[in-house]
């Protein structure tokens, strides 16, 4: 038996299954009315990620293959122009949307990268509190 190739594992049926997993999750973590200091932040992560899966999954249906979304990686204008160049219609609100994600996915990564850095000057200080 052949092994399988990152082309059949990852279907458009298979990223449209983990979108709509992400967009339940989301749901049900917006309704559960957490009392933490930024409820909204994992919920928002979850739905911009559902969207980002539900947008792939277009992209593998119009026969995208793995390494080519890869190449798009997280990088919603891009992603934006490869669906709409292959027919799919953003509206006015779905641009809003990707926008907004644009702003924000920048946003985190910037932090994300600040806050690593900043990790490894403490990581003797964190292992000894993760224990």
């Amino acid at each position: 038996m052949s092994e399988l190739t990152d082309d059949d594992r990852t279907t458009a049926v298979g990223l449209l299954n983990y979108a709509r997993s992400y967009r339940a999750s989301a749901d049900h973590l917006l309704n559960a009315r957490l009392k933490v200091p930024h409820p909204h932040a994992p919920t928002t992560f979850l739905y911009y990620h559902s969207i980002e899966l539900y947008l792939k999954a277009y992209l593998r249906s119009q026969g995208l293959t793995v390494a080519q979304l890869r190449q798009v990686s997280h990088n919603i204008r891009k992603l934006a122009g490869e669906v709409q160049s292959r027919g799919f219609v953003l509206d006015d609100e779905d641009k809003e949307v990707l926008q907004a994600m644009k702003r924000t996915t920048s946003f985190v990564l910037a932090t994300s990268k600040r806050v690593r850095l900043h990790d490894r000057k403490k990581k003797p200080f964190l292992e000894h509190v993760l224990r």
